[in-house]
């Protein structure tokens, strides 16, 4: 089929309704923006209509796809457990790529092996290439099916109005910060029932943006136009980068760095001895240098991908220097890290734990496994580095959405301080936090005293203060949410505690 080509039969036309259904669906679970039971409700909302289309298409479904739908289901769960994941956006969106990447598999789009090396160019193109090529698709169809006479003349303003609704939007709100006369009339039109008029309109017409992304994308992977844009390189096409020159360029870095692990011997020696060195707090000492040794470690990962994917050998022998240097970075980075997670647990011992020092410390633990890997590849060429990271990755990530990393810290934090390790440990960075962490401030509440007693007195205030939208409360409904509100509500009426 040619690149420009464009085909439609009764199946396209039928999936314009239910796309159109699924972006207002989408307006009415997330606007306004949360997350909750609303992100696995949307993803089986997707699925009902990409099914559907599929079987009145009669396309074949790509029976390797079912590995990934799992993945999907289960990655979703956590919005439905907790409320707590420091990234629940970044989540949330990785969570719609890995949506579309499925569903590009089970339109059997994939150019490339699974967990190869490949899948990042099947990525790009499920994600990016594939919805842009076919932005075209949903208003082509639609003029086909509705395209005659009045319906087209209402299709093309609809389509401007669309297009228009921004601006609209943008310029209402300069005039009224503009205009007295115009912000007196938008008020007294802004009356509950015009407002809600003009919101069901205006969701109605905001639909239509989505839904031509949506469409775009079922209709781009059953007929594969645009899913080849993105193409991994030819292996002599891709290994361009002299032998030598890799060697000159790494070569010096490697004993640079060595250079600088053997000066800093004796002071990094105290971090694993536990012993501060002379003049430095433990807040000094963990600071000191942790964001430059990770940084050095990140750069080493570039400079060992590129060497192993670039390099282009004259001699055999020099694959051997190549992955002599690569070890030697790669050790290099684990001491640097180990160095850095031992400064970071230093810093937990005597402060306490966070959910971002609880996030930093498993991805430098996943960095030493990237090391690890990459060292084993290098004795071992046959060993599948890009499938076992990428699996491994997958497999950390989920095990941190599914981490209540909020309710992990706290308690962590309220055993270690009744015990006696901790002498308090910071609660006001807890406003924001999840709420399954309230039954745990209680707690303190009750068994602290003095400036510790009083922060966990101004948690509780403000989380009772804490509006509690019926609209919001719904569709960000989580289990580990309403048991907390729960408890927080008998707790209430049992001490009297004044929000």
């Amino acid at each position: 089929m040619k690149s420009d080509s464009f085909r439609q039969d009764a199946a396209d036309r039928r999936l314009l309704l239910p796309v159109y259904l699924l972006s207002v669906l989408f307006l009415v679970l997330f606007v306004p923006f949360d997350l909750g039971v609303n992100v696995p409700i949307f993803i089986t909302a997707i699925y009902i209509a990409a099914f559907a289309y599929q079987k009145r298409s009669g396309a074949r479904i790509d029976r390797g796809s079912t590995t990934l739908l799992l993945i999907v289901m289960v990655a979703s769960l956590p919005f439905v457990l907790y409320d707590s994941s420091p990234f629940r956006v970044l989540h949330f969106l990785i969570l719609m790529g890995a949506v579309f990447f499925q569903l590009y598999t089970m339109f059997s789009c994939r150019a490339y092996p699974r967990l190869s090396d490949g899948m990042v160019f099947d990525l790009g193109n499920a994600v990016l290439t594939t919805p842009l090529r076919n932005l075209d698709a949903f208003w082509r169809v639609m003029s086909h099916r509705f395209g005659h006479g009045r319906f087209r003349t209402l299709l093309l303003i609809l389509c401007g109005v669309a297009v228009a609704l921004p601006l609209l939007i943008l310029l209402s709100i300069q005039f009224s910060s503009a205009d007295a006369v115009y912000a007196f009339l938008h008020q007294k039109l802004g009356t509950p029932p015009i407002r809600t008029i003009c919101l069901v309109l205006l969701g109605l017409l905001a639909a239509l943006p989505l839904a031509t992304i949506l469409y775009a994308v079922f209709y781009g992977y059953r007929y594969r136009r645009g899913t080849a844009v993105f193409r991994k390189p030819e292996e002599e096409q891709l290994h361009f980068l002299p032998a030598e020159t890799v060697l000159g360029a790494l070569i010096p870095i490697s004993v640079l760095q060595i250079l600088y692990l053997v000066l800093q011997l004796f002071y990094f020696g105290s971090t694993f001895s536990g012993v501060l060195p002379e003049n430095f707090t433990y807040a000094q000492y963990a600071r000191e240098g942790f964001l430059e040794l990770c940084g050095v470690a990140l750069l080493n990962i570039l400079l060992i991908g590129i060497a192993m994917s670039f390099t282009k050998y004259r001699k055999p022998r020099q694959r051997y220097f190549v992955r002599g240097i690569i070890v030697l970075l790669s050790v290099c980075a684990l001491c640097m890290i180990g160095i850095a997670l031992a400064k970071m647990i230093l810093y937990m011992q005597s402060f306490g734990l966070t959910t971002n020092r609880i996030i930093t410390s498993w991805f430098m633990l996943g960095l030493i496994l990237v090391f690890v890997c990459t060292i084993l590849r290098c004795f071992r060429p046959q060993f599948k580095l890009v499938r076992t990271v990428t699996v491994a990755a997958l497999v950390m990530f989920l095990m941190l959405c599914f981490a209540d990393c909020d309710h992990l810290a706290v308690s962590y934090n309220r055993t270690a301080f009744l015990s006696g390790q901790l002498h308090g440990f910071d609660l006001e960075m807890l406003e924001d936090a999840s709420d399954s962490v309230i039954p745990l401030v209680i707690d303190v509440y009750e068994n602290a005293e003095g400036e510790l007693r009083e922060d966990a007195a101004d948690l509780l205030r403000h989380y009772a203060a804490k509006e509690h939208h019926p609209l919001l409360s719904w569709r960000s409904f989580n289990i580990a949410g309403h048991q907390a509100r729960e408890t927080f509500l008998l707790w209430q009426q049992e001490s009297g505690f004044e929000g």
